[in-house]
């Protein structure tokens, strides 16, 4: 028998199971066992072409990727810093060669590198120089 004042609410335990419910649900399971023939069920994707550029030129520098005559813009490097892009995966597809583009802001040149032959997980090193023209580029 109800005690006198009380208002009984017969949906409490049910909301209140039903978000306990619903916080089990949302629980993270384990990964799932290896397969027993050692094989990977997903491949596993193939790490980024990274290019690093030091500018030493006294002049901010937009970076741009060249594939194919299509101009893609990786970023900006600041005066006297270094940057570091990952070039999409799209970009570089079947080992396709490519040239680097530095175009300083507010100058009338523009650097464009030699052709660049780069696998994935390779990091290109670009490294612009004050006069433009002595700038080096490597690969690692």
């Amino acid at each position: 028998m109800p005690r006198p004042g009380r208002v009984r609410r017969p949906f409490g335990r049910a909301i209140a199971l039903s978000l306990i419910a619903a916080m089990f649900a949302c629980a993270r399971t384990s990964d799932p066992a290896p397969s027993p023939t050692g094989a990977e069920t997903f491949p596993i994707p193939a790490s980024p072409v990274v290019v690093r550029v030091h500018n030493k030129h006294w002049s901010d520098v937009n970076i741009a990727l060249d594939v194919g005559g299509q101009r893609t813009r990786l970023g900006l490097v600041t005066a006297v810093t270094s940057g570091s892009f990952r070039v999409p995966d799209r970009l570089l597809t079947q080992g396709r060669p490519f040239r680097l583009i530095a175009d300083p802001i507010g100058a009338t040149t523009i650097l464009t590198s030699e052709t660049v032959y780069a696998r994935p997980g390779q990091v290109v090193e670009w490294t612009l120089e004050s006069d433009l023209k002595r700038s080096t580029l490597a690969i690692f």
